[in-house]
């Protein structure tokens, strides 16, 4: 049996610690093939000076999570030089939150049926509520139609895009400022 990977908050300190109002919480399918905690791994890669010999697969998720990160901590600035590399700004993991619907590990492609069937949209809410302090934007990466958001939830911006690897970064990252602007 597989350990189920740990989730949430990647770094306490540094997200108890944000002054800039802007706690991102983003939300996901599964992890590919990885069955330890998510949040000790994006913290390894977030600090190791060649991610890609910890999890190979890394950049096809967390190089847009990290970019996106990146620019919304940063005044939603406009996309440019400093997303070429996502190596220089990779430190923004230990400023995020990151959860899966699927607890247990999975793999290369989703089995969207089996996960809509599994998933328990009660206890992702109740673990988006316990986060403390609470995210004030909530990025629903490809679950949008899993994870609905509370009518009565205003103090957070909820985000629905697809899921981070299926698109290309910049547009993606102008397609979730773009809900944030609205």
């Amino acid at each position: 049996m597989t350990e189920k990977p740990c989730d949430g908050v990647i770094n306490e300190e540094e997200w108890k610690n944000n002054r800039l109002g802007k706690r991102i919480l983003w939300v996901l399918k599964e992890t590919n093939e990885y069955p330890g905690d998510l949040r000790k791994l994006l913290r390894d890669l977030a600090d190791s000076p060649d991610p890609n010999i910890i999890y190979p697969y890394w950049k096809n998720t967390y190089g847009a999570v990290v970019k996106v990160s990146h620019g919304i901590l940063n005044e939603s600035i406009k996309w440019g030089e400093w997303a070429e590399d996502v190596n220089k700004i990779k430190l923004v993991l230990h400023k995020i939150a990151v959860m899966n619907v699927n607890k247990a590990s999975g793999g290369k492609t989703t089995d969207m049926m089996k996960l809509k069937r599994d998933a328990d949209e009660k206890l992702l809410l109740r673990q988006i509520d316990a986060l403390d302090p609470s995210p004030d934007i909530i990025i629903l990466g490809g679950v949008g139609d899993i994870i609905l958001k509370p009518n009565n939830d205003t103090k957070r911006k909820w985000v629905i895009v697809g899921h981070p690897m299926a698109k290309a970064h910049e547009k993606y990252y102008k397609q979730i400022v773009g809900q944030l602007k609205s």
